[in-house]
């Protein structure tokens, strides 16, 4: 699984810092980390390293997703390439967007093609 190749392209054009808005033109947050597309990515327990999250974004990835109904959720994000947000507001944990869910990247703003309840 490899993402289009438009979606490849809005994914090389962020940067940690900028700010990204869903669907709904509701600011979810700023981005802190950006990983690119890793076509081959197949995620265990055991690739966690030390310690829960062990400070690797992938392993906190692992963690977000651990429990999901979906056990490939996490291989498809590291797939597909994904941008973890830190969110805005009290009480909320990082989002995470797959490259598919980017609409669009302008200046330092990104659009998301989904709404932010929709979001890992």
């Amino acid at each position: 699984m490899e993402p289009e190749s438009g979606k490849l392209e809005l994914l090389k054009q962020i940067n940690e810092g900028m700010h990204v808005f869903d669907a709904n033109g509701d600011e979810v947050g700023k981005v802190n980390f950006v990983h690119f597309t890793d076509p081959a990515a197949v995620t265990t327990k055991e690739d966690r390293g030390a310690g829960e999250g062990g400070g690797d974004p992938d392993s906190t990835l692992l963690d977000v997703f651990e429990h999901d109904p979906d056990a490939g959720v996490t291989d498809r994000m590291r797939q597909l390439g994904y941008i973890r947000i830190d969110a805005k507001g009290f009480f909320t944990g990082d989002k995470y967007a797959s490259s598919d869910q980017l609409a669009s990247v302008s200046g330092d703003e990104v659009t998301l093609s989904v709404s932010r309840d929709s979001l890992g």
